[in-house]
């Protein structure tokens, strides 16, 4: 079967390769997001690759007509990105996007946003003050980015292999590799929470596939009893639906490491932690140890935005995302190119 690629395209006849043999005609996550795809049809011509599809996209009743859905069969998932494509003009840097996997809002729709601003998508940004702000930020740039429905979350099928750490990683190491080949520069992974583990143990079993890291709130294995803690205190509180699948798969992922224990857990690979001064699933004892890395080594930077919380980079809290994305800017401007990582 062939690599997927993420092209332009109209919808085609996909259904042998959907879940199930059946083409869904939406996904749903708790009622918090919708992707609701065209009915695919095209004549037999033994392609394999991916179905773009003609598709409206919500998330929490907000929709995103600037973004695109394609149905990945060898991931056996969903992947978004802009209606201009995965890479921009002027792009050199491509960011995979990778959610949380707690409440039922761990999926690719809580990196909607972050992709359209990431990407240039939106339209007229004098309409807003966040985005005028944030593009006159010193380091702003264009970059390539994609988000994904991980196994487990907005109805993704979960596979036996992906519940073993390894099988995860190469799962997910799959898609960076063919993001990479696509762009033809360098891949620098953008995880959220729990997120953090599986591109750590992927920078450990294939170095030189990731160019840089970012960490936005990282769940460390340690800290899990905490975060868990956090998260079902917060849905007793009724903040959040939990995520049942999504919820006991990465717990059963980071029973199988302790990367967090390294002194220099991602290398030589330049990493950039991002955490939320007001985030309470994020302990002290984990600020702490994501500051100690960055004290260790010099490839590892530690940022916690005073006022911001476990989104860090959610621009409705104006003034700590704009921080938040001037280092994230800073960060990759100051990435070795492609010729030099070569």
């Amino acid at each position: 079967m062939a690599s997927p690629r993420l092209e332009a395209g109209g919808p085609r006849k996909q259904e042998k390769h959907w879940p199930l043999n059946e083409p869904p005609v939406s996904y749903w996550a708790g009622g918090e997001v919708r992707t609701t795809l065209q009915t695919p049809h095209r004549p037999d011509t033994g392609d394999d690759g991916p179905a773009p599809c003609a598709a409206e996209v919500s998330h929490r009743g907000q929709r995103f007509v600037g973004l695109v859905p394609v149905f990945m069969p060898d991931l056996g998932t969903t992947c978004y990105h802009s209606r201009k494509g995965v890479f921009p003009d002027g792009a050199d840097v491509v960011m995979p996007l990778l959610h949380g996997v707690g409440p039922t809002t761990s999926h690719a729709g809580s990196m909607f946003a972050l992709l359209n601003v990431l990407t240039g998508s939106k339209k007229k940004p004098g309409r807003s003050r966040s985005l005028t702000e944030l593009r006159a930020l010193p380091h702003h740039r264009p970059v390539g980015a994609v988000a994904i429905d991980l196994p487990g979350c907005n109805g993704t099928p979960t596979p036996d292999g992906v519940r073993q750490l390894d099988g995860y990683a190469d799962w997910l190491a799959g898609w960076f590799r063919q993001l990479k080949s696509d762009s033809g520069t360098r891949l620098v992974p953008l995880a959220r929470s729990a997120s953090a583990t599986p591109v750590a143990e992927i920078n450990r079993r294939y170095p030189g596939l990731i160019d840089g890291v970012v960490l936005l709130s990282p769940m460390l294995p340690g800290d899990a009893e905490h975060s868990n803690a956090d998260l079902l205190r917060r849905v007793g509180l009724g903040e959040c639906r939990l995520n049942t699948v999504g919820f006991e798969l990465m717990n059963t992922l980071n029973a199988q490491t302790r990367w967090d224990k390294a002194d220099e857990p991602f290398g030589a690979t330049p990493v950039l932690i991002l955490t939320g001064g007001l985030d309470t699933q994020v302990s002290d004892r984990a600020r702490t140890r994501c500051r100690v890395w960055a004290d260790r080594s010099p490839h590892v930077e530690h940022i916690n935005v005073t006022d911001a919380t476990h989104d860090v980079l959610n621009l409705r809290n104006r003034a700590p995302a704009l921080e938040a994305f001037s280092r994230l800017y800073s960060f990759l401007d100051a990435l070795p190119s492609s010729s030099d990582a070569a």
